[in-house]
């Protein structure tokens, strides 16, 4: 593996990591408003 692929790789990787971190927090938010209605 080139140093260029092992930069995309962790992009990609860190790019995932945020998405799913972000899904769950609006999992999060809609979970607590359907609660409060």
């Amino acid at each position: 593996m080139t140093l260029c692929e092992v930069i995309q790789l962790r992009e990609l990787v860190n790019g995932t990591h945020f998405a799913i971190e972000l899904n769950s927090m609006l999992h999060e938010v809609l979970f607590s408003e359907q609660e409060l209605v």
